[in-house]
């Protein structure tokens, strides 16, 4: 590794040590709250300094990778705050130089052990809490506070006594630096990585200043203001998944911080003990604690805590492909297509607790029997198999009820036969009504899914032949219903059905899972290793075949150190998530790349199934928005927004292949949603051999130049040969 390029990557770790501090990733955020610091140069410097130190014993030790961001922000606001608020020149000097170092190393070691103690104690963040003890510390050898920044001069509009000057300098404390332009670097660079954190830091000041005001106004300045903000940014939208619940929490967290600096001043005084970040970290932790197993109006999410935006952006897909949160996913119970008789909300049965249900039966012709319908036997659905929707214990098998004759139904024994599969995750499933003497399972054992359970009847509350599904917490009869929905599913079949990956059928509706064609599956089931590479072009739609220079491009399938897959090109990167029903992209990252953007759009979404229609919510930052639609959309939706992609696939059969087609509408305002459309064609012999975006009178076209396998451990020696050999395809005479 040349010094160069360890200087760059070390460059960069320090710049995302700042942009930690305000909870974000971005380096444009990181360079605002940088020059933040940079206002005092003695303050930029010591940070520097005991970042350096803390990367040098970090490497040193060898420490894992995960360990070493919090390790480093902590290292890095312990030496701003020893050069702000202490003189490391004059009388003392020679202690201060001292300590200097070791209070470096004091931080590193409360960061490690805390990071891990409180992880284990319930996933709790360090946030600054090793920072604080670490200066705390050794504040008696230093004997007391000796500001060491100089005072540079302030325009009276901003001076610390008027509103707008204490709100500037209580950001500017966040890095150590109480002036009005750090102070406004830092709004601005809350801005840029997040206007719902902004939001929520300017409301939460606005709160724990009031509130401090009431409790201790001597004590309402930025020393001990800037707190609040941060209490309430990490309750409210970097912890917890953003929403009106969450934003309430984050302005109680301010709150609770307000309350902790009054008893901070109240006890030591002003000019007493510095209170540092202890009521934010004390405010936060007690909150997040409180409410990290939460079912209802506030997520935690601990273990992966991301910015409000990205959070939403997740959720929203995460909703659209895999249904509600709390929904659990079920295999359709039978073979073939089968009509839903009663669905959620239903007017017979399905209401209140039990709200959640699906009864199934045959119909052809509007009609669920032949003949008269006198007879069991008459009822098309009547005997045919009834399979696992999900793998489990069979935790109860009854099979000895009659079947009711057409038209009547038994009201003491409403379940009739059934079947009830425990689910790993605790939930019991259930399927009723089932033939007399048809039950093929015992109390005790495992099924998988698709196992035949036994065969649709007529038993228990049945005026006639049909299945009932539902969800309980607990296995007793008649609990309240839990919210599922049905996984990988076509609905109304005929010539064009569509294709749902998550889909709560309603009333009326048929039904039937939907089966994987191989051919899509070779071509979207992407190794580790593979590379594609294409030739891309952006050309006038008038110019056709006439326009714009051919240039390569390509992306390369990478499995990171959690084992997510990720298509990976030059400047951005998606994760792959390649199965079992559907090949699908989320979580972009990185820098511009409209040719990813135009891959993720083409084919973000794309069942196995020869499905002919299906839609998709992939995030809006895909599609390519001019600037004044970007504008309007920054100014109108601080979550992000999602588009509205709808999806048609046709078998070509002069190509040989599949083309499938993707309308992208962006809603912006009522009447305003800018289109973009896409094409791509699927080759049965594994190949994505052509994609094609198109947009007021601009196309982006991408040709499939070559495929290639890199070597990997994982590939047996026998097999390197071929799988890494690279095949150049034909190309179109232009």
């Amino acid at each position: 590794m040349s010094p160069l390029f360890s200087a760059w990557r070390f460059g960069l770790a320090w710049l995302d040590a700042h942009a930690a501090v305000v909870f974000a990733q971005s380096r444009a955020v990181a360079a605002l709250c940088l020059a933040a610091t940079a206002i005092y140069p003695r303050v930029l410097l010591a940070g520097l300094a005991a970042w350096l130190l803390a990367e040098a014993v970090l490497a040193a030790l060898a420490l894992p990778a995960a360990a070493r961001p919090a390790a480093r922000t902590n290292a890095l606001l312990t030496g701003l705050a020893l050069a702000a608020l202490w003189a490391p020149t004059g009388t003392g000097s020679g202690t201060w130089w001292l300590i200097f170092p070791l209070a470096v190393l004091l931080v590193l070691g409360l960061s490690l052990w805390l990071s891990e103690w409180l992880w284990q104690a319930g996933m709790l963040p360090a946030l600054s809490l090793p920072f604080s003890l670490a200066v705390l510390s050794v504040l008696p050898v230093l004997g007391g506070l000796s500001p060491a920044i100089p005072a540079l001069p302030i325009p009276p509009l901003f001076a610390p006594d008027t509103p707008v000057g204490a709100l500037l300098a209580t950001f500017g404390w966040v890095f150590l630096s109480p002036h009005p332009v750090s102070g406004a670097l830092a709004i601005l660079a809350l801005l840029v990585a997040s206007r719902w954190l902004a939001l929520l830091g300017l409301a939460g000041y606005a709160l724990g200043h009031a509130v401090m005001v009431q409790l201790a106004a001597d004590a309402a300045g930025p020393g001990y203001a800037f707190n609040f903000p941060l209490a309430a940014m990490a309750v409210g939208g970097y912890y917890c998944r953003p929403g009106t619940g969450s934003f309430v929490l984050g302005l109680l967290a301010a709150a609770l911080a307000a309350l902790g600096c009054a008893v901070f001043a109240n006890t030591f005084g002003i000019d007493g003990i510095p209170v540092l970040s202890l009521p934010f970290v004390a405010a936060t932790l007690l909150l997040l604690a409180a409410v990290r197993h939460a079912r209802r109006g506030i997520t935690p999410v601990l273990a992966h805590p991301d910015t409000p935006e990205r959070q939403a952006e997740a959720q929203r897909l995460a909703t659209s492909r895999l249904g509600a949160p709390g929904s659990l996913p079920l295999a359709p119970p039978f073979l073939g297509e089968w009509q839903v008789y009663q669905g959620f909300d239903g007017p017979h049965t399905h209401r209140g607790p039990w709200r959640h249900a699906l009864d199934f039966f045959l119909a052809e012709a509007g009609k669920s029997y032949r003949n008269k319908g006198a007879a069991l036997a008459d009822y098309l659905c009547f005997g045919l198999p009834v399979l696992a929707p999900v793998a489990g214990e069979v935790v109860t098998a009854r099979d000895g009820l009659p079947d009711n004759p057409p038209g009547l139904a038994e009201t003491r024994e409403n379940w009739g036969n059934h079947v009830v599969i425990r689910t790993l995750a605790g939930q019991h499933v259930w399927l009723a009504h089932l033939r007399q003497g048809s039950v093929a399972v015992a109390p005790g054992a495992w099924v998988r899914v698709g196992e035949r359970l036994g065969a649709c009847g007529n038993s228990g509350r049945s005026p006639q032949p049909h299945l009932h599904l539902h969800v309980q917490a607990r296995p007793g009869a008649g609990e309240p219903t839990l919210p599922f929905h049905l996984d990988n599913v076509e609905v109304d079949g005929g010539a064009a059905p569509r294709w749902h990956l998550a889909w709560v059928p309603g009333q009326g509706e048929g039904v039937r899972a939907a089966v994987a064609d191989a051919a899509l599956c070779r071509a979207l089931t992407l190794p580790v290793g593979r590379r594609l590479g294409f030739e891309v072009r952006e050309v006038a739609e008038q110019d056709g075949n006439h326009g714009g220079t051919w240039r390569p491009w390509q992306v390369e399938v990478t499995l990171t150190l959690a084992g997510q897959l990720r298509l990976s090109g030059g400047k951005a990167s998606l994760a792959v998530a390649p199965g079992p029903h559907a090949f699908a992209l989320y979580d972009r990252q990185g820098g511009r790349d409209p040719w990813l953007d135009l891959f993720a759009l083409a084919l973000g979404l794309t069942p196995f199934a020869p499905a002919k229609d299906w839609r998709d919510a992939p995030p809006a930052r895909l599609f390519p928005a001019s600037l004044g639609v970007r504008a309007a959309l920054w100014l109108t939706r601080p979550l992000g927004s999602a588009l509205d992609s709808r999806y048609r696939r046709a078998w070509q059969p002069e190509a040989a292949t599949w083309q499938q087609s993707g309308r992208h509408l962006l809603p912006v305002a009522p009447g305003w949603a800018p289109l973009f459309e896409t094409e791509v064609d699927i080759a049965p012999d594994g190949r994505i051999a052509r994609i094609e975006g198109r947009q007021a009178g601009r196309v982006m076209e991408m040709r499939l130049a070559s495929l290639a396998q890199i070597p990997d451990e994982g590939i047996p020696a026998w097999e390197r040969e071929v799988a890494c050999s690279v095949h150049p395809l034909p190309q179109p005479v232009t």
